[in-house]
């Protein structure tokens, strides 16, 4: 019982700290985001943030930010080279 109790705790914790760390996404989306950002910020470890991430958003960190992204710009990331993307980026946030 008390096992089953610490699961649940510990799963809402994560829970809300994928929420705060997706807020700290949408507050940061025109600068470059990196794994190593996304573990300082969450505090997880890499395998957890990638599991719990993908729990909750039923996708990778990576692939939600890129989303977020195109979904502000308007624009599928997915077809642009690096070097354009970071131009497209640029003249999306003036």
């Amino acid at each position: 019982m008390l096992a089953k109790q610490l699961t649940h705790e510990s799963t809402q914790k994560n829970h809300k700290t994928i929420d705060d760390l997706c807020l700290w996404i949408d507050m940061n989306i025109n600068q470059q985001i990196n794994w190593i950002d996304l573990i300082n910020v969450s505090g997880l470890d890499h395998l957890t943030l990638q599991s719990e991430f993908s729990k909750n958003k039923l996708m990778t960190p990576m692939t939600w930010i890129r989303k977020r992204k195109e979904a502000l710009t308007g624009i599928n990331l997915s077809t642009v080279t690096p070097n354009r993307y970071a131009s497209l980026l640029a003249q999306s946030s003036t």
